[in-house]
């Protein structure tokens, strides 16, 4: 198992490439490299068993994002609960967009906080309430309100918070990978 984050989104896709853990899981911050040359990297998404994208809520091409998905990968859009960054509508818009074609079940949310101000336990906001109560209830508002049964709100949120974890970082074999 391999973990590349850069600090920049700054990414060598030929080191990611190279690397012994390439059909292993392999999460990196994406949105600068992705931005800069998104052909490069969308050609060697099928090479990966596992893959997960974050920071994605701050890329704002939703083909760009369709594309990701389509071809099985994970999107994390970790920035929805800071206010600086803006991304909490448009993760909300794309999310209600990608389950009209399931493509949901490729989504994780989450927040990327590094500092103990963005924890309530010390005092901080907005802390991970605002993304699995409050981001949860807006998400169930607008699916709701995009024609979604109430049955089918409910499974796309379990697939969000529940499902799509467990299948993004489950522990299995890579590819080509002797029994």
């Amino acid at each position: 198992m391999a973990y590349i984050h850069t600090v920049t989104g700054k990414v060598d896709v030929e080191k990611i490439h190279n690397t012994d853990a390439h059909s292993h899981l392999i999460a990196y911050a994406t949105n600068d490299l992705i931005e800069k040359d998104p052909d490069l990297l969308l050609d060697r998404l099928d090479q990966y068993e596992n893959l997960i994208l974050c920071h994605l809520d701050q890329l704002e091409y939703f083909d760009l994002h369709h594309k990701i998905v389509s071809k099985g990968v994970f999107l994390t859009y970790d920035a929805i609960a800071k206010a600086k960054y803006q991304t909490r509508e448009r993760a909300l818009r794309y999310i209600v967009t990608l389950a009209k074609e399931h493509f949901h079940t490729q989504i994780l949310v989450g927040n990327d906080f590094a500092r103990r101000s963005c924890f309530e336990g010390y005092g901080g906001k907005p802390g991970y309430h605002s993304v699995f109560h409050d981001f949860k209830q807006e998400l169930r508002h607008e699916l709701l309100n995009t024609r979604f049964t109430k049955e089918e709100a409910d499974q796309i949120i379990r697939d969000i918070y529940i499902e799509n974890p467990k299948r993004a970082f489950a522990l299995r074999k890579c590819r080509g990978a002797e029994s």
